[in-house]
């Protein structure tokens, strides 16, 4: 079986998305998984992961909907308020009953505070995810998202990382530093006990 292990979906007339911008019109409607089905025949991809690109209840409900519509949908990584931790567990509670919600991810990179990740508030709501073995998505793109993975990976190690897109090194630059740096950092951390950080995904399905 092949699984696009990171897909989107998108509806520009009810979701409120940073990205994609005006600027890039192939990408700039709304995709839904219509558009998505003869891609995947066509590719021979059997199955996907449907992963957030709006902080918000919506899209997940959205996402867990379009889930329970087609089959090849086999999980969701939607969202949750991990700064608003009493928010957050009733929200896990809600979502964790669907058996296709696999994962949580925020746009962390949007955030304009470069230490989100590591706000009081987010560490607690972060130990939620790891005492109800919910994956969390890291959204990497500053150096400094990167050492918080290391991290939140100590203040919790049972906690499922994962980085997505390998934290978008500059390999087009020639750049590799501080990412390569940064990325032996994080393996060292996954190979401590009981902890979980990787690049692909999760478990589930």
């Amino acid at each position: 079986m092949i699984v696009d292990a990171h897909q989107h979906f998108w509806n520009l007339e009810t979701g409120d998305y940073s990205w994609p911008t005006p600027d890039l019109p192939a990408l700039y409607r709304t995709f839904g998984p219509e558009d998505l089905a003869p891609e995947l025949a066509a590719a021979g991809v059997d199955r996907t992961v449907v992963v957030q690109a709006d902080d918000s209840f919506w899209e997940t409900d959205a996402m867990l909907a379009h889930a329970e519509a087609h089959d090849f949908i086999a999980g969701v990584v939607g969202w949750v308020p991990l700064d608003r931790p009493d928010e957050a567990a009733h929200a896990l509670d809600r979502y964790r009953r669907h058996p296709k919600f696999v994962g949580v991810r925020h746009l962390i990179h949007t955030e304009p505070d470069p230490d989100w990740l590591v706000r009081d508030s987010v560490l607690e709501g972060l130990g939620l995810l790891a005492e109800a073995g919910v994956p969390f998505d890291v959204v990497s793109l500053l150096p400094r998202h990167l050492e918080h993975v290391v991290t939140i990976a100590e203040r919790h190690p049972s906690l499922q990382v994962v980085v997505d897109h390998l934290s978008k090194p500059r390999i087009a630059a020639g750049e590799l530093e501080p990412w390569a740096a940064g990325l032996r950092a994080r393996g060292r951390a996954a190979q401590r006990p009981r902890q979980g950080v990787g690049t692909g995904h999760r478990g589930r399905p």
